[in-house]
C-alpha cells in the first residue's frame, strides 16, 4: 500500500488520508462508508523516534495502527538476551483483535527509524460498534478472514518440517 499525501499538487487533508488509509485495511472490508468516515475522524497520528518504545511484553496497548511512513519491529526476550523477530513498513495495519478487547503483548514493539502511525483506539472503536449494531455480522467475518489470511501466510512461508505449528483455524 502507498498512501500519498498528495493530490497532483494540492495536499490532502488529513481526514481524507486517515480514510483512504483504512479503507485499504482488510480487516474493514464491508464496513458502510459512514461507519468508515467517524473511524478515519476518531483516529489519530502518533509519531514516533527511533528506538522508542511503543509498548512492552506484557502490555495491553488497546490499539490498532497502520504505519503511515517508517518502520517498526517486535522483539522478545531471549537466551541471549532481546531478539528481533520482524520488521512491520509502511502499509501495513496491525492490532486489530486489540480493538475487540484486551490482548497482553507476546512482544516488545519498537520504532526502528522515525515512524508515524494512524492510531484507532479501543475505547472508540467500542463506542462505534455500540452505535451501529448492524457491525456484529461484519466484525465476526472480519475476524475469520483475518485468522484465514495468517494462517494462509505462515504455512506459505514454513518449511515442511514446520507446519505442526499452525493449525490456529482448527481452535
Amino acid at each position: 500500500m502507498s498512501w500519498s499525501q498528495e493530490n497532483g499538487n494540492r495536499p490532502v487533508p488529513e481526514l481524507q488520508q486517515n480514510l483512504e488509509i483504512l479503507k485499504e485495511v482488510p480487516f474493514f472490508e464491508g464496513f458502510p462508508p459512514e461507519v468508515m468516515k467517524l473511524l478515519a475522524y476518531l483516529s489519530v497520528r502518533g509519531d514516533y523516534e527511533e528506538g522508542d518504545i511503543l509498548f512492552e511484553t506484557g502490555d495491553d496497548p488497546g490499539i490498532a495502527f497502520a504505519v503511515v511512513t517508517g518502520e517498526l519491529a517486535v522483539y522478545r526476550e531471549g537466551n541471549k538476551g532481546e531478539e528481533r523477530l520482524r520488521s512491520y513498513n509502511q502499509g501495513e495495519f496491525l492490532g486489530t483483535f486489540s480493538l475487540i478487547g484486551p490482548m497482553p503483548s507476546l512482544f516488545t514493539m519498537k520504532a526502528t527509524t522515525t515512524t508515524r502511525l494512524l492510531i484507532v483506539n479501543r475505547e472508540q472503536f467500542s463506542k462505534v460498534m455500540d452505535q451501529h449494531k448492524e457491525l456484529g455480522p461484519l466484525l465476526r467475518k472480519a475476524i475469520l478472514k483475518q485468522l484465514r489470511r495468517w494462517e494462509q501466510a505462515n504455512i506459505e512461508e514454513l518449511e515442511s518440517c514446520c507446519l505442526q505449528k499452525v493449525g490456529v483455524t482448527l481452535l
